[in-house]
């Protein structure tokens, strides 16, 4: 996942996709978080409704950060209490895992990663994908 060009950010359910992501990367000048549910069709929830929603969705948030060694605690609050960071700080947090200034730059950083898909591990060949528009 790579959450770019300068001034994008990864917020609501963006923040739960970057989250479950192998690779997590940010483009300078950009920033991840709030994530506090809300309603779809734009209308109020009942109390009960509200606090169902937002723990369910806060317990997600912690599972795929913890799932991918990232910050549980920081993706709870970014459902609880709408935090956000930009990039730097995310990757302080260990909410992402870098900042790339464009994606020739994270296709050669991600060359030679190995990820966990189940039970079997993958190495990341990403050089090869490098066209000239990522340069």
């Amino acid at each position: 996942m790579y959450v770019s060009p300068q001034g994008a950010r990864a917020a609501s359910a963006g923040v739960l996709i970057t989250l479950a992501a192998d690779v997590a990367a940010m483009a300078p000048g950009t920033n991840i978080g709030a994530a506090h549910p809300v309603s779809i069709g734009g209308g109020p929830m009942d109390n009960t409704m509200s606090r169902k929603v937002e723990n369910d969705a806060a317990a997600y948030a912690r599972s795929l950060a913890e799932g991918r060694g990232r910050n549980g605690d920081w993706a709870e609050s970014a459902v609880r209490e709408s935090a956000s960071l930009s990039e730097k700080s995310a990757v302080e947090k260990k909410v992402v895992d870098m900042v790339a200034t464009n994606l020739g730059e994270l296709l050669d950083r991600i060359d030679g990663k190995v990820v966990r898909k189940g039970d079997a591990t993958v190495t990341l060949r990403t050089k090869a994908f490098r066209g000239p528009a990522s340069r």
